[in-house]
């Protein structure tokens, strides 16, 4: 049984200057998309519990109960894996500063750098309006003699690259803005205790995604076996295999 890891959240605190500030902590976090923590003590509990029943179960009541403990299985691992990948884009955002259109609303107002997010959507808004701002090319007439035609494609020529000129100030406003934001984001001391969250979460995960199946494989020897002391005797077996 994974030995529990205790998370002391209430009320914390740090002191600047003789005065109390609250301090962010990883139990406050919540990533997005993830219902909540990963309780393996109450998982372990309930696969104990199928093992309390008095009296044998007829071969369709073991029969059901085996289909729902696979269907747990495969629902849990599918859920985990999605959970992994949600904490680990989470933890990409404070540690590299990579952008997650889902998650970046929330580490922004959890960091503070609301702000500095929007001014760089402002910024990334107006690179959309520059870059639509082109010139249109020229139409001669039949009448334009050639020199009008060459003046027509100078001076196009010259407004294109005055709009190639804005689209590069604006994207170069843009890059600024992000790695302004980025940047704060990673100084924030909020990022450490997502970093935190996440990483105990990943651990975690990938520890019951490792042991689902012996979960479901012990919850089907307590469902399906009434006698204790075979339970008990299959139950070795497995600790045996699991501890090469």
């Amino acid at each position: 049984m994974e030995k529990e890891e205790k998370v002391v959240d209430t009320a914390a605190t740090d002191t600047e200057q003789g005065t109390a500030v609250a301090v962010f902590t990883p139990a406050q976090v919540q990533i997005p998309g993830v219902a909540g923590q990963i309780d393996v003590k109450m998982l372990n509990t309930i696969i104990e519990s199928l093992a309390t029943h008095t009296a044998p179960l007829s071969k369709d009541d073991i029969d059901t109960a085996k289909e729902a403990i696979q269907e747990w299985k495969t629902n849990v691992v599918n859920k985990l894996q999605v959970n992994i990948d949600l904490a680990t884009r989470l933890s990409n955002i404070v540690t590299k500063g990579a952008l997650d259109d889902e998650m970046v609303d929330y580490v922004a107002q959890v960091t503070k750098t609301e702000d500095l997010l929007e001014a760089y959507r402002n910024e990334l808004d107006n690179c959309t309006i520059v870059a639509q701002d082109v010139p249109d090319e020229p139409e001669f007439a039949v009448t334009d003699t050639e020199e009008d035609r060459l003046k027509m494609r100078y001076a196009y020529e010259a407004e294109k690259e005055v709009a190639r000129q804005k689209r590069y100030q604006a994207e170069a406003k843009a890059r600024n803005a992000m790695r302004k934001f980025t940047k704060a984001v990673i100084a924030a001391p909020e990022s450490d205790a997502i970093r935190k969250a996440c990483q105990t979460y990943i651990r975690k995960a990938r520890k019951l995604l490792a042991d689902a199946g012996n979960k479901a494989t012990m919850a089907s020897i307590n469902v399906g076996i009434s006698d204790a002391d075979t339970r008990k005797n299959l139950m070795d077996l497995m600790e045996f295999t699991n501890n090469l």
